[in-house]
Order: C-alpha cells, then structure tokens, then sequence
C-alpha cells in the first residue's frame, strides 16, 4: 500500500471512529481526538471561546463533554475508556484524566476556575458523581461573604472508586 492509499485509509478509519460524535464547537474552540481514539456522543460550547478539548490515542469515550465558559480544557491521555457526562462551567477550569484510567458511568461538574485530575490506572464503577461545587450560593448572613468556593479535585494514580460514590469539592484520593 503506498503513502496515498495510506492516507485515505487513515482518513476513512477516522471519519468511522468519529461517525456518531456530533460537535458544536463555535468559533475559537479547539478539538484534538487522535485517529486511534473512538469518540461518540456530544461535544459543544453552549457559550465561550478558546475552550479546548484533547482526546489522545487508543481512548474511548462516549456520552457528552459540554462547556459553559471561556478557556477551559478538557484533556483526556493515552488508553482510557470512559462513558458519562463532563460539564465545565466557568471560565479556566481544567479537566485531566490520566492515561488508562476507566469511568463505567461518571456525571463530572467542573466549574469556577476549578480543576479536576484524574491519574493513571484510575477505575471509576458506575453511577459516579464529581462535583468542584455546590452549583449555588451560601452566604454569611451577617457578612454578606459566600461560604461555599468551589475547589479542586485531585484523584492520585492507581485509585479505585466504588459504585454510586459522590466526590465533592476540596477531595484528594491517594491510594
């Protein structure tokens, strides 16, 4: 097979792995899948600019990845398989998953210059819910303060995370 056929043939493999993933990325939003990853589902900016997303090779995802804010990213590394819902809300929130880490069924809310990572050889059971936040405001009623900042999330390589866990703001996990 020469270089050309070579090409077409990438080309084609591409386009089959990517057949059933639709992106509504807008303008100024970037989106990076290797042609050995397999990606299915949505990707969408419902609003923002330079948001980025980063699939690397031999991964697997299916379900959505939506952002809601400006300069975030979404970065998932070599071998891993995931199945779920990622919002990033906000603006420079950040969401890494490190390489050959599994999500059977994760809900993941990233939002308020927050980050999540994720290492590698993770293995997330079903029913997952992560959250940097409350997604509402409690106030100090005598100083009008909020109380409630949202915060990272760091989850160290090699952790496994039982069915129906819910993992909230401020987390770390090491094994």
């Amino acid at each position: 097979m020469n270089a050309k056929h070579l090409m077409v043939k990438n080309f084609l493999d591409k386009a089959k792995s990517l057949s059933k993933l639709r992106c509504d990325m807008k303008k100024n939003n970037s989106i990076n899948i290797d042609s050995t990853a397999k990606v299915s589902g949505l990707i969408s900016v419902r609003r923002g600019d330079r948001n980025k997303v980063e699939i690397q090779e031999h991964s697997f995802m299916t379900g959505k990845i939506v952002f809601d804010g400006n300069d975030n990213v979404f970065q998932m590394s070599t071998s891993c398989k995931s199945t779920g819902k990622v919002l990033i809300k906000g603006n420079k929130s950040r969401v890494t998953i490190g390489d050959c880490s599994s999500f059977q069924s994760i809900y993941l809310l990233c939002e308020e210059a927050a980050y999540v990572t994720i290492g590698k050889y993770c293995m997330f059971s079903r029913g997952i819910e992560v959250r940097t936040s409350d997604s509402h405001s409690v106030v100090d009623v005598e100083t009008g303060a909020r109380i409630n900042i949202s915060a990272p999330i760091s989850v160290g390589d090699h952790v496994w995370v039982g069915a129906g866990a819910f993992i909230s703001k401020g987390v770390s996990l090491t094994k």
